[in-house]
């Protein structure tokens, strides 16, 4: 990624998505979830992608709150021991 270069706008998922790809493939993390929390895109692809940054911080629980949310909606819990 060129030095200087802007974020993509919100409106184009797939540029967000690489953008936040390539934050991850530069140890970027945090930066990558803060851009996709910041993205104002709300599907299940970009909460799949913020669970995979939570992840690489070391935050499980809140991984698992986001696909969780993204799944059957905020607030929803499901019992990890029931299939």
């Amino acid at each position: 990624m060129p030095a200087g270069a802007a974020a993509p706008t919100p409106v184009d998922l797939r540029a967000i998505l690489a953008w936040a790809r390539s934050l991850l493939d530069c140890s970027q993390a945090e930066l990558a979830l803060e851009m996709l929390e910041n993205c104002g895109c709300e599907s299940s692809v970009v909460a799949d992608a913020k669970a995979v940054c939570l992840l690489k911080l070391g935050y499980l629980d809140r991984a698992m709150e986001t696909l969780q949310a993204s799944v059957f909606g905020p607030g929803a819990t499901s019992d990890p021991g029931v299939c």
